[in-house]
C-alpha cells in the first residue's frame, strides 16, 4: 500500500464478521486500522477470516463492556492516534463512552458513522430508546458529530 494512502480506523462494536470484509475491501485503496469488540469478534468471527485480513491491522478491545473499556481505553485511544486516521468509521448506535471517543478523535480526522437500524423499530431498540434519555441525547449529539 501506498505510504500517501488514504487511512481508515474502522470501529465497530458489533458485526464483526461484516465489519472484517469491509475493512479488506476498503484496504485495496486505503491503509485500514480495523478495531472490533472483544467478545463479539469471539463469539461471532472466524479466526480465520481475522487472520486472513492482509495488510489490515486489527486490534480487539471491550467495547460493549464498560468494564473492559475502562481498562482499554488508554492503550486503544494510542493506537488509534499513532495510527493518525484521515476517516474514522464508527459502526452502529451511539453509547456515551464512544461519542467521547469520536469527539477526541474529530481533531484529527474526519468522522463518519454507519448505523445499520437508524430508527428504532420492534423489539428491544424500541424499549432502550424508550427509557434511556442519555441514549437519546448522545444519539443525538451523534449526528451533529458527523458534519
Amino acid at each position: 500500500m501506498e505510504t500517501n494512502a488514504l487511512k481508515i480506523l474502522l470501529i465497530s462494536p458489533n458485526f464483526p464478521e461484516y465489519s472484517a470484509r469491509l475493512a479488506e475491501a476498503l484496504g485495496k485503496k486505503a491503509n485500514v486500522f480495523l478495531i472490533l469488540d472483544r467478545t463479539t469478534s469471539a463469539n461471532e468471527c472466524l479466526p480465520i477470516i481475522l487472520s486472513g485480513l492482509n495488510g489490515i491491522t486489527v486490534r480487539t478491545y471491550g467495547l460493549t463492556s464498560r468494564k473492559r473499556f475502562i481498562f482499554d481505553i488508554i492503550p486503544m485511544l494510542f493506537n488509534m492516534i499513532i495510527f493518525r486516521p484521515d476517516i474514522v468509521h464508527y459502526q452502529e448506535y451511539a453509547r456515551a463512552r464512544m461519542y467521547f471517543l469520536l469527539l477526541v478523535m474529530k481533531s484529527i480526522a474526519k468522522i463518519v458513522m454507519t448505523v445499520h437500524d437508524p430508527v428504532p423499530h420492534f423489539g428491544r431498540d424500541t424499549e432502550v430508546f424508550a427509557k434511556n434519555r442519555l441514549t437519546r441525547l448522545i444519539s443525538k449529539r451523534m449526528r451533529n458529530l458527523m458534519d
